[in-house]
């Protein structure tokens, strides 16, 4: 087990912490599927997530998003999720 860090101000790193982001990194580079459950995405988090699955040659990938009920999605977040959907199904990797 692991102390994973978050670097969002105002609270920075110390040396030889380590962040959550590195840690998801490193660990999607020994993957050949992936599954993640999450609350909430922005655009630019299912863009990078998308990078990561290319960059890596991900074979199967699973996205649940979740915890928009009250407050609704936000319509670019939506539209890139639909997209990104569409995307995986015909490459025939995954779903969100």
């Amino acid at each position: 087990m692991e102390l994973l860090y978050s670097n969002i101000l105002p609270v920075g790193l110390e040396d030889n912490q380590k962040t959550i982001q590195d840690c998801f990194n490193e660990q999607i580079g020994s993957c050949d599927s992936v599954e993640i459950a999450v609350g909430y995405v922005s655009k630019a988090s299912l863009e990078e997530l998308d990078s990561l699955v290319e960059q890596h040659h991900i074979r199967h990938i699973s996205l649940v998003i979740g915890m928009y009920y009250v407050e609704g999605m936000p319509e670019s977040s939506y539209h890139a999720a639909v997209a990104l959907n569409q995307k995986w199904r015909e490459a025939g990797i995954g779903e969100i």
